[in-house]
């Protein structure tokens, strides 16, 4: 789910902005918008 999808990024990330849109919105796959991804 959701949640665990962003903990798991979490680990190996910062993540700022983090938003995952509905999956049927985008046709069965995670969208992310405004994502800024920082090494550790």
């Amino acid at each position: 789910n959701d949640a665990s999808l962003k903990e798991l990024l979490s680990e190996l990330f910062i993540l700022e902005n983090f938003e995952v849109v509905p999956k049927d919105i985008v046709g069965g796959k995670f969208h992310f918008q405004s994502v800024i991804l920082r090494n550790k």
